[in-house]
């Protein structure tokens, strides 16, 4: 009756039992078994105890070994009898280990330290349930006795964050991406000049994005080959940015692909943050000035000029020549995305000889043809010296006979006439109002945008505003147009 009758299996023998008998004698004894634990934690302040608010540290390697029959610790005949490592305990607090299922005997644990740490002063005081009980050089405890049913939680290890060695490097390449124009840096394609400004931010918040927690972390500038690098950085996320108003960078590029590239540094080069800049989609705009009529002072009759021939003159390079304009001009007028020249850019370069009192008709042409549209074109012209701004040129034309109307403008937006002269369908007033043009008299202040600082004999301006690219001769139509004015020869 006082026996235990279960086996190691927790079976008893096969009894057998009549009707109207009673067993009450079959018992079992349990017997505790030894427990093994408990804790690694992070020993901030390298004393070898711990401390309060210091804190558990998970993933940590523990062996329990029995010593061979040397009975010291890291002998050839020890037997590793079970691994585990650190984790949550259940109330969620880090650090914890423990080992079960032993028999009474001689042990001893190993603890590895994980990377970035190593571990702790041994046997700091004299309280062995706070102290660190591994050698820091093997990770062996000493060997101790467990008795059968013992709960012995007083092995404890302190772990030392190691400090960090700052290897992680950061490098990439500017380039201009035109061959071709994929976001890519491809074989072939240039790079872009030394001296240009690189920011590396620590991403403070992990979030990819530089805010006001973000902060700058380094500088640098790209060397002859447009290269950059940052290094000897601590593992972390970054976010490298280019400097995009570098004066640095050549005119004409812009930045292609995303700035703000967001990195995560450790310990191997993070290479290939590359920045591409593309050519910039720039207006442009060309302007081509003839005298396209003339009224002798004896006459009342306008003259549209040229009177005989080719109603388009060619500008030339040719110093003495009629059509003379310099070699900086000389190509404009033959853009092939002019409209037909004999209509649309009719008149003389040199009007010949003209006497006191003769009045002029003045055309400036203007044709966008660059890569993108021409915002607020504004066009300024100054009135040929010698000659006086006829105020009211256009007021019969125009509908206005009590007005000054100065100032003619054509545009379109239905297609163009092929045939017949391109006639202004606009007429502006001189004064400031509603209307686009104003003529500003010698000696007043003309717009700065118009680079005439020194107003002499009459400036006329005209707000023509955005004007679209041309893809091809008259298309569209709103590409290309004129200003005109008239002038009195003094």
């Amino acid at each position: 009756t006082l026996d235990s009758d279960a086996d190691a299996t927790g079976q008893t023998p096969n009894i057998t039992l009549n009707a109207g008998d009673s067993n009450q004698d079959l018992d079992a004894g349990i017997v505790p078994q030894p427990i093994l634990g408990d804790f690694v934690w992070i020993d901030n302040n390298g004393d070898g105890l711990q401390n309060l608010g210091e804190l558990g540290l998970n993933g940590v390697t523990v062996n329990v070994y029995n010593p061979g029959a040397d009975g010291q610790p890291g002998g050839e005949d020890d037997s590793l009898l079970a691994t585990t490592v650190t984790t949550n305990d259940v109330a969620g607090n880090p650090g914890f280990y423990s080992f079960s299922g032993l028999a009474a005997g001689n042990y001893f644990l190993e603890f590895i330290a994980p990377s970035g740490y190593e571990i702790g002063f041994q046997n700091v005081g004299n309280d062995d349930t706070i102290d660190s009980d591994a050698d820091p050089s093997t990770g062996y405890t000493e060997v101790f006795a467990l008795a059968a049913s013992e709960d012995k939680r007083d092995l404890d290890v302190g772990m030392i964050a190691l400090p960090v060695t700052s290897t992680g490097e950061v490098s990439g390449t500017l380039y201009q991406d035109d061959n071709p124009q994929n976001d890519t840096f491809d074989n072939g394609e240039s790079t872009l000049p030394a001296n240009i400004r690189v920011v590396l931010y620590l991403d403070v918040n992990s979030n990819d994005v530089i805010d006001a927690g973000d902060t700058q972390q380094a500088t640098t500038d790209t060397d002859n080959s447009g290269n950059y690098s940052f290094t000897s950085l601590e593992p972390g996320k970054y976010i490298v940015q280019v400097d995009t108003n570098d004066t640095e960078i050549p005119d004409g590029l812009m930045l292609g692909t995303s700035n703000d590239i967001p990195i995560e540094v450790t310990t191997t080069a993070v290479t290939d943050i590359n920045f591409g800049f593309d050519v910039e989609s720039l207006p442009k705009v060309i302007l081509v000035k003839r005298i396209t009529a003339i009224k002798r002072k004896d006459s009342n009759v306008w003259e549209s000029l040229p009177t005989s021939g080719s109603p388009f003159v060619d500008g030339i390079d040719s110093p003495g020549a009629d059509n003379h304009v310099g070699s900086v001009r000389a190509s404009e007028d033959n853009d092939p995305n002019w409209p037909n020249p004999n209509i649309y850019l009719r008149g003389l370069i040199n009007s010949g000889t003209v006497m006191p009192g003769d009045e002029l008709e003045y055309t400036v042409y203007f044709l966008s043809n660059g890569s993108n549209y021409a915002k607020s074109l504004r066009i300024c012209d100054r009135v040929p010296a010698e000659t006086t701004f006829i105020p009211d040129a256009f007021n019969q034309t125009a509908g206005f006979p009590a007005s000054d109307v100065g100032i003619a403008l054509f545009e379109s937006t239905n297609p163009l006439p092929t045939s017949g002269l391109a006639d202004p369908n606009i007429y502006l007033t001189n004064i400031p109002d509603s209307d686009r043009g104003r003529y500003y008299s010698p000696g007043t202040s003309v717009p700065a945008g118009c680079n005439v600082p020194v107003n002499q004999n009459g400036v006329v301006v005209v707000e023509v505003g955005d004007v679209p690219q041309a893809t091809a001769p008259g298309e569209p139509p709103n590409s290309y147009g004129f200003i005109r004015f008239r002038g009195r020869v003094k």
